[in-house]
Formats: C-alpha cells, sequence, structure tokens
C-alpha cells in the first residue's frame, strides 16, 4: 500500500526589521507612566500631615522641659556671680581696714565719721573705687532689674544710681556702727542685696532676685567675710557682745534700736 506523502509545512512569513526613520522624521513617543490613583496621592498628603504634626509636637515638648531648665541654670549663675561680687566688695572693705585701723571706709582711724558725702553709701564705695579694690562692673547686680542702675563711667558724678547693694547705716554711734569695722564677727551683717519694695515691713519688702511683694531674697555678707543667699529678710544677728543685741529675727532694712542691722541702699 502506497503511502501519501507528508503536507508541506506551514511556512512563517519572513520577519522585516521596522524601517529607521527618515530624516526629519520625528523620534518615537517614550512609553506613558502608570497613572497614580487619588486614593494614593491622598494617603502620601495625610502621611506627610502626620509626620509634620508629630515632629512639632516633638519640639514643642522639647522646648517645655528645656526652656524652664535653662531659665534655672541661668538664675542660680545669676547668684553665685551676684555673691561673688558681694564677697569681692566685702574683701575690699577688709583690706582697706588693714589701712585704717581695722575701720571700714567713712570712717576715720579715730573712729569718727569722715565727712557727710564720704559717710553715705555712695561715698563709702566711692573711696574703695578710688583705691582701685575693685572696678565700677563689680557694683552692678548681675541680676539687677533696674535699668536706672547703671555702671559708673570715670569722669561722672558716682550716686547711688552706679551701684546695686545696700550696706550698714552707720550715722547713729552705738554696737551698729562698731561693727563697721574688722571685727570678724559671725553674726554681724554689713552688706547685701538691696530692699526695691516700697517700705521695709514684712508685706511691702522686695528683692531683685524675685520681684514678688512681701518675699525678699539675696545675698549677705557677715563681718567674718562668709556670704550666703538667704531666702528670707529676717535673719538671727548680734551687733557687739551685749545679750540685748541678739537677735533671733531681724529685720535687715529696719532698724530697732542702734544695735541691730539696717542695710541701707543710699544715705548714711
Amino acid at each position: 500500500m502506497t503511502q501519501s506523502p507528508p503536507p508541506p509545512a506551514e511556512q512563517q512569513p519572513p520577519i522585516h526589521p521596522a524601517p529607521e526613520p527618515g530624516p526629519g522624521a520625528p523620534p518615537p513617543m517614550p512609553p506613558e507612566p502608570p497613572q497614580s490613583s487619588g486614593v494614593t496621592v491622598a494617603l502620601i498628603a495625610v502621611g506627610a500631615a502626620v509626620v509634620g504634626l508629630v515632629f512639632i509636637c516633638i519640639i514643642a515638648l522639647l522646648i517645655g522641659i528645656l526652656l524652664p531648665a535653662l531659665g534655672a541654670a541661668r538664675s542660680t549663675a545669676q547668684r553665685m556671680q551676684n555673691n561673688t561680687q558681694i564677697r569681692g566688695i566685702h574683701q575690699a572693705m577688709v583690706m582697706y581696714a588693714q589701712g585704717n585701723n581695722s575701720r571700714f571706709p567713712g570712717i576715720t582711724q579715730q573712729g569718727q565719721s569722715t565727712q557727710v558725702t564720704e559717710a553715705s553709701v555712695h561715698g563709702r564705695l566711692r573711696i574703695l573705687l578710688d583705691g582701685n579694690f575693685f572696678t565700677p562692673e563689680y557694683l552692678v547686680s548681675p541680676s539687677e532689674t533696674d535699668a536706672a542702675i547703671h555702671e559708673w563711667q570715670y569722669g561722672n558724678t558716682f550716686t547711688d544710681d552706679n551701684h546695686s547693694y545696700a550696706i550698714l547705716s552707720i550715722t547713729a554711734e552705738g554696737a551698729r556702727r562698731a561693727e563697721w569695722s574688722e571685727t570678724l564677727n559671725s553674726q554681724a551683717i554689713v552688706m547685701g542685696d538691696r530692699n526695691i519694695g516700697a517700705g521695709s515691713d514684712d508685706a511691702q519688702v522686695e528683692s531683685i532676685h524675685n520681684s514678688t511683694p512681701g518675699y525678699w531674697r539675696g545675698g549677705v555678707a557677715y563681718n567674718d567675710n562668709r556670704v550666703t543667699f538667704e531666702t528670707t529678710h529676717r535673719l538671727p544677728t548680734r551687733f557687739g557682745s551685749d545679750p540685748a543685741n541678739q537677735h533671733p529675727n531681724d529685720n535687715l532694712f529696719e532698724a530697732d534700736g542702734d544695735g541691730d542691722a539696717l542695710l541701707i541702699h543710699s544715705g548714711q
């Protein structure tokens, strides 16, 4: 039996390369990028907004934490510098006293007051300035709040506007005046931060360190060369050796006779 020949294989049409564009023909267009859906864009915007809000909240939280800490650190540094200046002024008094029969400026070697202007607060401080015991900026507290208090410039008149501090009144004869000398009395306060309040009673005293009526705090210098930062204007003091001058609750800015503390910013 004769077999029929197999059918002829199907022929594939020839593949011809695409003709190259002729001169001047436009270049082929690039494929279009996939289109983003509106939902995707919205989600991205919401995410960015959330991240921004979180970042802002973190920054605000850090500021809230750091600002009080920075303010407290600054106040502490100012108090320390303030006490350093009080100590330096008192040490200048002691150095002056070593050449003035143990008496601080404003009192002669014989124990008499010098001229009225020299016995005043600014007069006594001016004596120390003229003796080059310290420079003018030392008399202005770093915590000063009164714009009228400013550093003295050489050649100008020195006044009570050129210093921040209060020193012991020496107007009246007695134990207070006697302590205006190198006695080394550990209970006699001879200078410190002033009272900026409207008066000297407990409800009126005020301080450059807090500006709260009825609440004074500040640095004080004792005659044994000790300087402390106190949180009240009432402190135990003793002027001289007389037991009658022992005051367990002495108001630093109010006189009770002539045997207690009386710190003044102006006058004698």
